[in-house]
């Protein structure tokens, strides 16, 4: 496989440790997907490649004689002049072409290779042998679309069954119920806001009561709704914490008067001043 250098022989390499770090995408699930694609386009801007992908193909430059031919109607002057910014153009036509295509095949070589056996299989029936790399690409993003839209139905009881039982974190917990919602968008479901909202307060444990009951009516963004769960749990955190230490200090006060003895009595969890049998 030929490389096609950039201008820093430094980055190259890095670009190209990256590409050979990068993940053989072997599934073709949604939000996957879309962090395998991310870092596939980076690391092809890394390589100076990505003029395939951001412009389309231009036309093959052909050969135009006719300005080499004299005419004797011109001075021969005027003729040289055009004649040179003629080739002139030519050239940098011909190089751009030529350009986009090398950097079209190196993509396209590269995608291959990380693109596992039934895709590519797939992809071949999807895309047809002459697709440029853009178009390889999108068929690609096809076959991702059309696998969710055929488990769209799995997928949205996957998040209607959603629990946070407080393993973990709620940021996460909240998270993987956006992911799911972003997957369905992807197959032409699109849930609501106040529903989205709605599901999730119901995958919260009781604890998050006063958190629903502070929030369910206010009209929240997503972001900034996950923010006050986020800072919410740290406070329940925080009561656990203390109300966990104020647990031990009172079982290690207990001990301690469990561990005192009457000298007037001899019986243990109580002093001599406090003692019933003393005073009757």
């Amino acid at each position: 496989m030929a490389f096609y250098h950039s201008d820093s022989s430094d980055d190259d390499f890095y670009s190209l440790s990256l590409f050979k770090e990068l993940e053989t995408l072997d599934e073709l699930e949604y939000m996957k997907w879309l962090g395998w694609k991310a870092n596939f386009l980076r690391i092809m801007r890394c390589l100076g490649l990505s003029v395939a992908l951001d412009q389309e193909k231009p036309n093959e430059p052909i050969q135009d004689t006719s300005h080499n031919e004299e005419n004797p109607n011109e001075p021969t002057q005027v003729t040289s002049l055009v004649a040179s910014l003629t080739s002139l153009l030519e050239k940098d036509n011909l190089a751009k072409y030529q350009k986009w295509m090398r950097c079209d095949e190196l993509i396209i070589d590269y995608l291959k290779g990380k693109l596992s056996r039934d895709i590519c299989l797939r992809l071949k029936l999807e895309a047809g042998d002459g697709a440029n790399a853009k178009q390889t690409l999108d068929a690609v993003e096809r076959l991702v679309l059309e696998d969710e839209r055929r488990n769209s139905i799995a997928t949205f009881q996957e998040l209607m069954d959603m629990r946070y039982e407080g393993e973990g974190e709620v940021g996460r917990h909240l998270d993987l119920v956006h992911a799911l919602v972003q997957k369905l968008r992807a197959a032409d479901l699109v849930l609501p806001l106040h529903f989205v909202k709605k599901l999730a307060f119901k995958s919260l444990p009781s604890e998050f009561v006063p958190f629903m009951c502070a929030n369910s009516a206010e009209e929240l963004e997503w972001r900034e709704l996950r923010r006050r769960c986020v800072d919410f749990e740290m406070v329940l955190m925080k009561f656990r914490e203390r109300e966990s230490r104020c647990d031990q200090q009172g079982e290690n006060g207990a001990k301690k008067r469990r561990l005192v003895q009457c000298y007037r009595c001899g019986k243990y969890g109580h002093i001599a001043r406090n003692c019933w049998d003393a005073s009757a």
